[in-house]
């Protein structure tokens, strides 16, 4: 009985151990990728994306040029957006938003997905294209199943 006791009290200090070390690895790996670019300007962050798509697609030239024109587009929207949601989450407290403001913003979300897509669609040619949207579909998934962790752990904490 005292070894059967023993080992139980072994195997609980051990799994204890191990789940520690993975909550202090998650804290060292420092913030999220988005915590991190909201330091960079618009022009640093399209820069920053266009590099990467121009090695991850093989880009030439003039489309590293148009692209960066457009991530620079977007990367501003994106700024003027964050800057909005949090003027607004400084004069609402607690205040979720309607239904009608959610819908909006979904429609207005898929609206300049789908304008965005039009445009990589005529930047890059086939190739590049099937494999811009590849990643974007894993990009996509992996973001969401990151946002179902996020949701559920939160869920646990309370």
């Amino acid at each position: 009985m005292k070894k059967l006791v023993l080992l139980v009290l072994i195997f609980t200090t051990i799994s204890l151990s191990a789940q520690e070390r993975k909550r202090q690895n998650k804290e060292q790996n420092g913030p999220d990728r988005m915590e991190m670019h909201k330091d960079l300007t618009p022009e640093e962050s399209a820069m920053l994306q266009t590099k990467r798509m121009t090695l991850d697609l093989d880009l030439t030239e003039s489309q590293q040029k148009e692209l960066y024109d457009l991530n620079l587009k977007n990367a501003e929207k994106r700024q003027a957006k964050r800057a909005e949601r949090e003027q607004k989450k400084e004069g609402a407290q607690d205040k979720n938003p309607s239904k009608e403001d959610r819908v909006k913003f979904m429609n207005e979300r898929l609206d300049n997905q789908i304008a965005h897509k039009k445009d990589m669609q005529r930047i890059l040619n086939q190739d590049q294209f099937e494999k811009w949207e590849l990643n974007s579909k894993r990009k996509g998934h992996r973001k969401g199943k990151k946002q179902k962790n996020k949701n559920h752990r939160s869920k646990r904490s309370r």
